[in-house]
């Protein structure tokens, strides 16, 4: 596939500072790891990424023909996993151990355990499941819409093996594209138009935001929430009083957000990267070695941080790529 000269210059400075940091400790005393490339022109987009540790890594995505993209690192090689079933996969969410929740087009969630897949029967084969998240292994959301937007917004919750839906607030039908929580009575859920409400426990609430373009990610990082989206960039910060546009000048539209190891990031279009400082800034981070729009991240508990992406903004969803900054070399294993 043909590259623009940009793409091929921001190629060549990623190698050359790769040499550089190579010197370089993890420990605060000396620069960053270089950031990998780990996959790249994947038949399948990759749409999210989660890990429960550095050696116990999942990505989903695009289905090309044949099922989904599904990949798999358990620290030494990576396994692409047949689901054997059909439709693209926008999130994954599990649990140290197990199980592992994989949502996706027409209603599909699927539930991986002791090395099988199982299809879960859910309440709706029309909308997609955009996001996924739990507290607990009986304590899951799943959440989404209609491809395209519009309607067909719905939260369905995990009860007794079965999925049960939950009106939304207010007869709202937008798209939710996703959930995250600081505990089961605190989950916050974000979606489209500036879309976003609360679950505390009982019932939804709803919440401003304060913007009109979608919100298609949020994170925790143990004392804030935060949500991305938009069109050029916008990020909402939350730390207890409600809602803060703390949106950098300039961003292009962000599509992922992640936190750990005391860290916050946000991934979007053109393969940008941008960190949260401990001023509460957001400032654009050490490119990766791709241009293409990065639509999820996930920081590892050992600090790694993933980001995935590929042909995310139009169908089909091809083009997959992953890179990763962290303790690990990909130099043999990538593809």
């Amino acid at each position: 596939m043909r590259r623009g000269c940009g793409w091929a210059a921001r190629l060549s400075i990623a190698l050359a500072l790769a040499g550089l940091w190579a010197c370089g400790d993890d420990d605060g005393d000396g620069p960053p790891p270089a950031w990998q490339l780990v996959h790249e022109e994947l038949d399948g987009a990759l749409l999210s990424v989660w890990a429960s540790a550095e050696d116990d890594v999942w990505s989903v995505g695009g289905d090309p023909g044949g099922g989904p993209t599904i990949l798999h690192w358990n620290g030494s090689a990576w396994e692409e996993k047949d689901s054997e079933s059909e439709g693209d996969l926008w999130w994954v969410f599990g649990f140290d151990g197990g199980p592992v929740y994989l949502g996706g087009a027409a209603g599909h969630v699927l539930r991986y355990e002791g090395g099988s897949f199982e299809s879960m029967e859910t309440p709706s084969a029309t909308p997609a499941v955009f996001g996924i998240w739990g507290c607990s292994e009986s304590d899951v959301w799943a959440v989404g819409g209609n491809l395209g937007g519009g309607s067909g917004g719905f939260a369905w919750y995990l009860e007794g093996g079965a999925w049960t839906p939950h009106d939304l607030p207010e007869g709202e039908v937008r798209p939710v594209w996703k959930v995250v929580g600081k505990s089961c009575d605190d989950v916050r859920f974000v979606g489209e138009g500036g879309l976003s409400f609360s679950w505390d426990g009982s019932g939804f609430t709803p919440e401003s935001t304060g913007v009109g373009e979608s919100l298609f990610t949020d994170a925790f990082d143990g004392e804030c929430y935060y949500a991305v989206g938009g069109i050029s960039g916008i990020i909402l910060e939350d730390c207890g009083d409600g809602w803060t546009d703390v949106s950098p000048e300039g961003a292009p539209g962000f599509n992922g957000v992640c936190a750990g190891d005391g860290k916050v990031y946000a991934t979007g279009q053109f393969g940008a990267v941008y960190r949260r400082e401990e001023d509460g800034t957001w400032v654009e981070d050490d490119t990766p070695p791709t241009s293409e729009t990065l639509h999820s991240c996930w920081v590892d508990p050992s600090g790694g941080l993933w980001a995935v992406g590929g042909q995310v903004l139009a169908f089909p969803l091809v083009r997959g790529v992953m890179v990763y900054r962290g303790s690990q070399d990909f130099g043999a294993s990538g593809s």
